[in-house]
């Protein structure tokens, strides 16, 4: 597996790839997934390792204001993020840190992952059918808003998911307040008290299809989110419920891309 950093005004933007697909400074695939993370994890090297092979190719991004990344970490410069991230990757040429020299690449299908909290910004995210095949959510925490959340649990059930969510902002706060530039901002607490208003889902009318794999054992993210969210959209959204298996990342495992 070979990996390249890209820095693109101010997003750091790390490609896996194999050695395969390369052939005169083009990274040719079948498919290349732009991958967003939650907080406040970094899909490292090792996740990459057995899952890129000729056919498949990984963008995994940083969020503006997080690790690698310039600018500030606040919930609208997330979905800035997708959005510049899909951008980039539809220039398909990238400037290699290490050297200065261009990289290409060209794919049949562009796919988006979104694991825990990048589901909430991926979804209020205009992402356009036209440019992206499919969006797969592993253990996704979709719904935030208060609004959204009183349709599915019930006002203990809420209030009991509205605590957990500031507690894990405390969390983020004490811990990672240098790597997540921007997470002691009292917009955060907006965002995980559910009185952020642009976390409200509400589907773009041209979304591509979604793909969401839940597990039923997770404890952080209840999978009621899910089952709603796929209830009410079920034209363009299948749903795989796991058993046995909670709130992780490896569930890509049980799907790769369809």
């Amino acid at each position: 597996m070979e990996l390249q950093l890209f820095l693109h005004n101010n997003l750091a933007i790390h490609f896996f790839y194999s050695k395969e697909s390369l052939g005169n400074n083009l990274v040719t695939v079948k498919n290349l997934c732009v991958v967003f993370s939650g907080l406040p994890n970094l899909i490292d090297k090792k996740y990459f390792e057995s899952r890129v092979n000729r056919d498949t190719a990984y963008l995994s991004v940083y969020y503006y204001g997080t690790w690698l990344s310039g600018g500030k970490f606040t919930f609208n410069n997330c979905k800035k993020t997708i959005k510049d991230a899909l951008q980039f990757t539809k220039n398909k040429t990238g400037i290699r840190t290490f050297d200065g020299k261009k990289l290409g690449w060209n794919f049949k299908n562009l796919n988006i992952i979104g694991y825990s909290f990048a589901a909430n910004p991926v979804l209020t995210a205009k992402v356009n059918r036209k440019d992206v095949k499919a969006v797969f959510l592993y253990s996704p925490l979709i719904y935030v808003n208060k609004s959204d959340i009183s349709k599915i649990l019930d006002k203990d059930g809420a209030d009991k998911f509205i605590a957990l969510s500031r507690f894990f902002l405390k969390f983020l706060q004490r811990g990672y307040k240098y790597a997540l530039r921007g997470i002691s901002d009292p917009s955060w607490d907006k965002y995980f008290s559910g009185n952020e208003l642009s976390s409200q889902i509400n589907l773009f009318s041209q979304y591509p299809p979604i793909y969401i794999y839940h597990g039923l054992k997770d404890s952080q993210v209840n999978p009621a989110f899910s089952k709603y969210f796929y209830s009410i959209n079920k034209n363009i959204t299948k749903l795989f419920l796991i058993k046995d298996r909670g709130h992780d990342k490896e569930l890509f495992n049980l799907s790769h891309l369809i």
